[in-house]
């Protein structure tokens, strides 16, 4: 039976929330230190959900979301005195965002379906995690050595959030439920050459300056 859960959300593009990966956030805008605080007061869980791929500037408060995102769980959290906060976040799970509640808040509550990860052939996964490894041990050396303490699925994942490519086709890899296809789909762009990282500008007060 599928869980359906009640949770805020922080849209916020360019960041993908997998299971097992933390993400550090920087909560100053006002409406996120109300979310905050709610998801304190109650399970202390924030969904990072992902901006529609080029939403206009109009709408740039309230933007429309892909219906996948990443649910997390608050595991550690510092409180400033001025009402900023610095926070960590680990990734439970991928969620489909089923519905919007009326916004009796500044910012955003949704209810969500957890999505499991479907069942993939683990044998298939190993035999064609080759590509992925050595694309990781040439990005993530020190993650690299660490391999062996880490699931299949979850190396896929890690793969996907530091491949340099498109937002809407890592978009479509994220979204996708089944971990063998996530792998192929990786692997075929890598097989193409080394993609090219685009450009990011990340402003001094967003959330994702550490």
């Amino acid at each position: 039976m599928t869980q359906t859960i009640t949770v805020p959300i922080f849209p916020l593009d360019g960041v993908l929330l997998v299971p097992g990966s933390s993400l550090r956030l920087y909560i100053f805008e006002p409406r996120y230190r109300e979310m905050l605080a709610w998801a304190l007061e109650h399970d202390h869980q924030i969904a990072m959900a992902i901006p529609a791929i080029g939403h206009s500037a109009a709408n740039e408060h309230h933007p429309p979301i892909h219906e996948i995102a990443g649910l997390g769980k608050i595991t550690d959290h510092v409180l400033h005195p001025n009402g900023h906060a610095d926070i960590e976040l680990k990734g439970i799970s991928r969620i489909r965002i089923t519905d919007e509640l009326p916004q009796a808040w500044d910012f955003r509550v949704v209810q969500a379906e957890l999505l499991a990860e479907t069942e993939s052939d683990t044998d298939a996964i190993k035999s064609e995690l080759t590509t992925i490894l050595s694309f990781l041990r040439d990005v993530e050396p020190k993650l690299y050595a660490r391999l062996n303490e880490i699931t299949p699925q979850r190396i896929i994942d890690i793969a996907l959030v530091r491949l340099p490519i498109n937002a809407e086709v890592k978009l479509q890899i994220y979204s996708e439920p089944v971990a063998l296809r996530r792998l192929r789909m990786i692997n075929h762009i890598l097989g193409q050459g080394k993609p090219r990282r685009p450009d990011i500008e990340i402003g001094p007060d967003d959330p994702r300056r550490n």
